[in-house]
């Protein structure tokens, strides 16, 4: 049998391309296929992965960023995805911002003085006074007044 117009030598080598003999060791082709799953998970928990998907803010939340402010919460994001955290409060130049991070959406803003209980919210990230990368942290939740429950 034989396809119309395609040579039956070069049906061949495009199925040799793909196929190996019996015992053939699998070489990785490239940069990814070489590091283990591990390797990129912890990669991606130090930040030294980002996805470069940007934040979206709700409409009718209440919450105007600088483009600046929006990278921020990006790379809070990821920091937040890549350690399994979905529902998160960020911390950023004076505003607690709820943040779905599986769909990367600003949803509300928390009033820092306001007292309450805020439910669904499984992580903090805040910010070092001028700091780039942002920092995970549970234990913080205390100090900023923010009580949780459900979580």
């Amino acid at each position: 049998m034989s396809t119309p117009g395609i040579p039956a030598a070069q049906l061949l080598r495009a199925l040799g391309s793909v196929v190996r003999p019996v015992g053939a060791e699998k070489r990785p082709t490239d940069g990814i296929s070489t590091v283990s799953f591990d390797d990129l998970l912890a990669r991606a928990r130090s930040g030294e992965i980002r996805s470069e998907a940007p934040v979206t803010i709700a409409p009718g939340c209440g919450v105007e960023l600088t483009e600046a402010q929006l990278a921020k919460v990006a790379l809070a994001a990821d920091r937040a995805q890549a350690q399994g955290v979905s529902r998160a409060v960020v911390s950023i130049d004076g505003m607690l911002l709820r943040l779905d991070v599986g769909v990367r959406t600003i949803t509300g803003v928390i009033e820092p003085g306001a007292s309450g209980v805020h439910t669904g919210i499984d992580g903090l990230i805040t910010f070092a006074p001028e700091a780039a990368e942002p920092a995970l942290d549970l234990r913080g939740l205390a100090r900023t007044g923010l009580r949780l429950a459900g979580v």
